[in-house]
């Protein structure tokens, strides 16, 4: 190939330039598809952020949900949220005028980030701050015991996870209002009132169902039973945005986990509010300590599995 002197590569060191300058860039879209960042990594180094952040009046979702962004990406400026958890205290009744006080959780990726995503939280304590902390997508495991937040205490690392396990959200618009009009319309789901919501993805539920079902041992375990006549989820874009509203449950602390405690669900379109799916869930987080020798020694939806009942 001739150079022509209007070439930014008309001399050798202008070619041997070039070449590092290209070199530099496969490096990092290499580090990128890697799932490392390249350079310093901002998650590596934060333990636990605080930022002050007070409402003159009761916010809603989006209003919390904007901050968070925000600070987001004051750590890392392409974070994009792919959930946020919602818990009211007390529960949101259908009765109520106007929603409960509320706690928020966003769960923040990063493109060159497979390990660690950002968790960004507000609504605890005085409601006067919102505070970020770095979280592992799959942390390891101790032999018998739940995810640990530290790998080098786990029994098994921590585990990657790809882009696609976690789409970022689109399209959301369903607020505190729709809400609260849902939960009126339903409320034999919401007779014990409202605890919980949970937007994410399409993808990212079923992908936090299969943990729950699976991963999680005798000591913690979380189930779904939809209503047959009622499921519409299947066939759904895997990127479409869904938000859940989880009932109240009235659990004892004394409650065997074999037992469970059984609540209603609703998902919705995050941007319409229309249903899409309900039903009943059983959900159970003490510890189970019943023995067994078959699967019928175990109430149902359990069976014996070396010699103690847990989750099928």
């Amino acid at each position: 190939m001739q150079l022509r002197e209007s070439s930014p590569c008309w001399n050798l060191a202008r070619i041997t330039r070039c070449a590092a300058v290209v070199l530099a860039l496969i490096l990092v879209a290499a580090a990128a598809y890697a799932g490392e960042c390249p350079g310093n990594d901002p998650f590596a180094t934060l333990d636990r952020k605080s930022i002050p952040l007070r409402f003159r009046k009761p916010p809603r979702l989006h209003a919390v949900a904007r901050k968070l962004d925000d600070a987001a990406r004051g750590i890392l400026a392409e974070a994009k949220p792919f959930e946020f958890q919602i818990h009211f205290n007390p529960w949101y009744l259908p009765a109520m005028k106007s929603p409960p006080p509320f706690s928020i959780d966003g769960s923040y990726e990063s493109p060159c980030n497979q390990m660690r995503y950002l968790a960004v939280g507000w609504g605890y304590g005085g409601r006067t701050s919102l505070t970020l902390t770095a979280n592992f997508y799959q942390a390891g495991k101790m032999a018998d015991s739940d995810a640990v937040p530290n790998p080098s205490m786990s029994q098994t690392p921590a585990q990657p996870e790809s882009m696609d396990g976690h789409p970022a959200l689109r399209k959301w618009t369903v607020d505190l209002p729709e809400i609260g009009e849902v939960i009126r319309q339903h409320p034999v789901l919401f007779a014990y009132g409202l605890d919980a919501i949970d937007v994410t993805t399409v993808k990212r539920y079923r992908h936090n169902q299969a943990l729950h079902v699976s991963s999680f041992g005798d000591a913690r375990f979380f189930i779904r039973k939809p209503d047959g006549a009622h499921i519409s989820l299947k066939g759904l874009n895997d990127s479409r945005t869904i938000v859940e509203l989880m009932e109240t449950t009235r659990a004892r602390a004394d409650q065997p986990c074999v037992e469970g405690v059984k609540g209603h669900y609703l998902i919705i379109d995050a941007t319409t509010a229309n249903p899409l799916e309900h039903g009943i869930f059983m959900k159970c987080e003490t510890v189970a300590t019943h023995s067994c020798q078959k699967d019928s020694d175990c109430p149902a939806p359990n069976r014996c599995e070396a010699g103690s009942c847990g989750p099928k």
